[in-house]
């Protein structure tokens, strides 16, 4: 049974892709993993359409070594950590949510370490942390949207150099 599984904890989603390209569509998205949706590598590609990601032990949706995820009108929910998070493991990673709702996620609502993020026209609400959380090298653009009723910031930024605007 799963108790007898020995998996590496940072592989596990439950949707992970890897080289390749996803669609989810008006989904429900739970998971006792990592992340609930995880994109990783160079030409991979995952597009959620008005799904809702919800309780994830983690990480709701998850951008790593240049995968890049497209949300629209999605709802991320309770994730132990953040809603959204780019970079980490082996690299940066691109997210571009529009229209969703990031919210009473126990971490940032979005936040990560390196690449891009762009948030248009979302809420960011209830979270645990700040509601966009920038550290490091993560590149952020946020085009309309609500946020607040976070417990730390409406936006943290930490860490960035000073190299001026750049187009996200």
């Amino acid at each position: 049974g799963p108790e007898n599984n020995r998996c590496t904890p940072v592989d596990l989603a439950a949707l992970h892709v890897v080289g390749g390209v996803a669609l989810a569509r008006e989904c429900l998205i739970t998971s006792h993993a990592v992340a609930g949706v995880r994109v990783s590598g160079k030409h991979s590609r995952v597009l959620l359409d008005s799904t809702r990601i919800l309780s994830c032990a983690a990480i709701g949706v998850w951008a790593t070594d240049e995968g890049e995820a497209q949300l629209r009108e999605c709802e991320i929910t309770g994730s132990g950590a953040a809603g959204i998070y780019v970079g980490d493991v082996g690299g940066a990673g691109f997210v571009h949510a529009r229209g969703c709702r990031l919210q009473r996620n126990r971490g940032a609502g979005a936040a990560g370490v390196a690449g891009r993020l762009r948030l248009d026209d979302c809420e960011i609400l209830r979270n645990g942390r700040h509601g966009v959380e920038a550290l490091e090298s993560l590149r952020v653009r946020i085009d309309a949207g609500q946020i607040s009723e976070n417990c730390g910031s409406g936006i943290e930024v930490q860490g960035h150099r000073p190299d001026g605007p750049e187009r996200i």
